[in-house]
């Protein structure tokens, strides 16, 4: 898309930021868009405990264990997380990749403690997904906020989540990064001119059609 606009989704724990992501997703492969990035999506016990975290890669819907609650997974740790080393390098490469087959977004969920003080994680992938080629979308804890916006190169977008505006929140950040009012509708090459529109509210997206990554993505 060519655009460098970077927008951060800011919210509480357990405020739906990963929900969210999902629904932006969703909206931008119903619309013929190629999103990419890495989705922290939680898994849960019969109880709704939540028990860990499974990378996903966007781009080719394979994933893989991020984080433990219930058992330690090697000596980086952060609040109740042991978190898996190899699985974030294996998730840094993968958007690596993503990023030289011209995603039309990108999407980092999420960015806190473990990269802005520890400097791990996604840290060293920041620079290359905020400097690349499309829009970005960063996740982030709103008390972690400040501190993410002193390491952009510019002012972003912030989208703040709560109960009463999340279910509009997704198509109104897929506007804003995939088709500002500025350049007019949607212009994804995949779709032809009489098919491109503004994006929809949650309830006139389908299921149907949904990729592997996709459905991986929906356990939230």
């Amino acid at each position: 898309m060519g655009r460098r606009m970077t927008a951060l989704l800011v919210g509480e724990i357990g405020s739906g930021k990963t929900t969210v992501c999902q629904r932006v997703v969703e909206l931008a492969r119903e619309h013929g868009l190629r999103p990419a990035g890495i989705l922290s999506r939680p898994t849960r016990d019969r109880s709704g405990r939540k028990r860990s975290l499974v990378a996903v890669d966007l781009w080719t819907g394979r994933s893989r264990l991020l984080a433990s609650l219930d058992r330690r997974l090697s000596d980086l740790c952060r609040g109740p997380y042991s978190f898996d080393p190899a699985t974030f390098d294996w998730a840094n490469q993968a958007v690596l990749v993503a990023l030289q087959g011209a995603p039309d977004l990108i999407l980092l969920d999420e960015i806190g403690p473990l990269e802005l003080v520890a400097g791990a994680g996604f840290a060293s992938l920041l620079a290359a997904v905020v400097r690349g080629p499309c829009p970005s979308l960063l996740v982030v804890r709103r008390e972690c906020r400040r501190a993410l916006e002193a390491r952009l190169p510019a002012r972003p977008l912030v989208f703040e989540v709560d109960r009463a505006g999340r279910d509009a929140l997704p198509a109104r950040i897929v506007n804003a990064l995939c088709c500002p009012a500025k350049s007019g509708p949607a212009t994804s090459h995949r779709r032809s001119a009489s098919s491109r529109s503004r994006f929809p509210g949650r309830g006139a997206v389908g299921g149907a059609g949904r990729s592997p990554g996709e459905r991986a993505a929906r356990g939230r």
